[in-house]
C-alpha cells in the first residue's frame, strides 16, 4: 500500500495483517491532532529488522517535511495502545501518552476509559435506546427501525436526525 492519508473512525473494523502500514498522528502544540498518515511497516524497522516508532515518525517527517514543532506520535485501533486511533481533531494527553476522540456533544463526559458518553445514563428498563445528540436526550428505538452512519460517524435516521449509539 503506498504511503497517503487515510481517515478513520474510532470504532470502525480495521484489520492490520492485511494492510501493511503503520498509522502515525501529528499533533500540534496545543495537543490537537491535525492529521492522520500512515507509513509503510518497511520504513518503520531498525537496523536489526525492529519495528520503531521512532524511525518511522522520522521517515514521516522528512517524506512530508513536518515542522520541528509538530510532534508525530504513532497511533493504534482496537486500544492496545494509546486508548483509540488518532483522528483529526482528537486530543493526545502526554501524562497519560493516550488520544482521546474528539468531544460527540457539550453535554457529553468523559468516563474511566476516556469514552465520551452522555451525562444522562441510559435507561434500564429493557428497551433499546439511541441518544439524540440534537435534543440530548435518550430515545426509545425498535428493532426494525434503519438507522445510518451520517457525517463524523453519529448514526443518522432516515429523517437525517443524528443519534448516538450507545
Amino acid at each position: 500500500m503506498p504511503i497517503g492519508t487515510y481517515i478513520f473512525r474510532s470504532g470502525e473494523t480495521f484489520d492490520e495483517k492485511r494492510v501493511n502500514v503503520k498509522f502515525f498522528a501529528s499533533v500540534n502544540s496545543a495537543n490537537i491532532v491535525i492529521a492522520v498518515n500512515t507509513v509503510s511497516n518497511h520504513d518503520c524497522l531498525d537496523s536489526n529488522g525492529e519495528h520503531s516508532e521512532e524511525i518511522g515518525a522520522l521517515f514521516l517527517r522528512n517524506l512530508l517535511q513536518i515542522p520541528e514543532d509538530i510532534q508525530i506520535i504513532e497511533t493504534w485501533n482496537y486500544r492496545q495502545s494509546r486508548n483509540t486511533l488518532a483522528v483529526p481533531g482528537s486530543t493526545y494527553d502526554p501524562d497519560l501518552d493516550i488520544f482521546i476522540d474528539p468531544r460527540i456533544s457539550p453535554s457529553f463526559v468523559l468516563d474511566e476509559n476516556y469514552d465520551w458518553v452522555p451525562l444522562a445514563p441510559k435507561p434500564q428498563d429493557g428497551k433499546n435506546y439511541l441518544y439524540d445528540v440534537n435534543a440530548d436526550r435518550w430515545v426509545e428505538y425498535s428493532d426494525d427501525a434503519v438507522y445510518k452512519v451520517g457525517e463524523n460517524g453519529i448514526m443518522i435516521d432516515d429523517d437525517g436526525n443524528p443519534l448516538q449509539v450507545d
